[in-house]
């Protein structure tokens, strides 16, 4: 139990305020300028000496359980925070791996040992490293986020990473070849022409499907070969790239010929006219789009729908090892690594928010670079003749 005496809002001017801190709670009062809060704090000082401070802080009421803190979490700093997409995930993880173990538990009484525990358990039960990450991370906001409100003093989840066994992102590469990546478009041609065009767009540019679901042709300039990649269309509603970074991607001209072939037939098959689509956007704007790749009725595909009815069918089809959707995203990285493109080049055109990035995933593909770096260091150095001998 402590009492401490300070500023909520610092600067000239503010009122200065009392806090009691007592079983892991915080109570606390506005009183008025430094010195009168110092005399309050004086005299409940004395009465914690004298053990009489029990009655101020009997009727202080317990924390909240961590669901309902959760929730409060998600709809108030999370909500104005985090995209629409990020809170999804966030409910999933609560469901899947956090509620199940602190429901009904206080706030004040989950301890560091306890997420230590989740933590370890969840990489025991097969989760990946990331996976956990992600899992400690949002555990580490809830309870910073309720040390900001004033609801708890003590932070139970600082500091946890080094209970999470490091991942090697490389693992996770799975780029098919030249002459997979042939194979897949030509499947696609035979079994799937409507969707031609799009996996074309995903193999020449890195675009992530969400990304690709959301172009729309405003995105694309023909004259400069480019597209700029603005928002995306995930789990029903239209957003902002991945850690909302835009981004312009270069448009290869058997793309450019592609796409611009597709309009055409986009226009024939609606009237002459393309499709348009009343989307709101994040924030609760709403944007007339014309979308690159449409659904039969005009509006967004639903990603999922994708995925199973689709991309599931042409990997078989195609006869090419089980891939997801993403790691064409890879293949499109390794190929241009393959071709002699900087690794400068493909974290612009991949969007990675820093070159140390793009370096960790995809830096053991440029062809021949540790040999390359060692023979650099014979360059300036003289030929010299080694005469067999003994060593004496």
């Amino acid at each position: 139990m402590g009492v401490t005496v300070r500023q909520k809002v610092k600067g000239r001017g503010n009122r200065w305020s009392v806090f009691i801190h007592h079983q892991g709670i915080i109570r606390s009062k506005q009183v008025g300028d430094k010195k009168a809060a110092e005399a309050v704090a004086s005299k409940l000082r004395q009465k914690l000496k004298a053990g009489e401070l029990n009655a101020l802080t009997a009727d202080a009421p317990k924390p909240p359980t961590f669901a309902a803190y959760a929730e409060h979490y998600l709809q108030t700093h999370a909500a104005a925070a985090c995209k629409p997409t990020t809170i999804y995930s966030y409910r999933g993880m609560l469901k899947n791996h956090i509620l199940p173990a602190w429901r009904s538990r206080r706030l004040d009484q989950i301890k560091r040992a306890d997420i230590k525990t989740l933590l370890i358990a969840k990489q025991q039960a097969g989760l990946s490293p990331k996976s956990v990450q992600n899992i400690k991370a949002l555990v580490s906001g809830i309870f910073s986020q309720a040390i900001e409100e004033e609801i708890i003093t003590i932070h139970p989840g600082l500091r946890m990473g080094k209970f999470i066994r490091k991942d090697d992102r490389r693992r996770h590469l799975r780029p098919l070849t030249r002459e997979q990546t042939t194979a897949l478009l030509a499947a696609c041609q035979k079994e799937f022409p409507a969707f031609y065009p799009m996996l074309l767009c995903a193999m020449r540019t890195g675009m992530r499907l969400g990304e690709l679901l959301g172009l729309a042709w405003t995105d694309l300039d023909f004259n400069a070969k480019t597209i700029d990649v603005r928002r995306a269309y995930t789990k029903g509603g239209f957003t902002t790239p991945k850690s909302r970074r835009f981004r312009i991607v270069d448009m290869s001209d058997q793309l450019a010929a592609t796409l611009t072939t597709h309009r055409d037939a986009l226009r024939a098959r609606f009237r002459g006219r393309l499709p348009t689509h009343s989307a709101t956007m994040a924030g609760g704007d709403t944007a007339i789009l014309q979308l690159v790749f449409p659904s039969e009725t005009g509006g967004p595909i639903c990603g999922d729908n994708f995925r199973s009815r689709v991309w599931a069918k042409l990997i078989e089809k195609a006869d090419i090892p089980k891939i997801r959707f993403h790691d064409l995203r890879h293949t499109f990285a390794s190929l241009l690594l393959a071709n002699g493109e900087s690794l400068h080049y493909v974290k612009e055109q991949m969007g990675h928010a820093s070159i140390q990035t793009t370096v960790d995933v995809y830096g053991h593909l440029v062809p021949g670079s540790n040999r390359n770096a060692v023979n650099r260091l014979d360059d300036d150095t003289p030929v010299l003749r080694v005469v067999a001998g003994t060593a004496g």
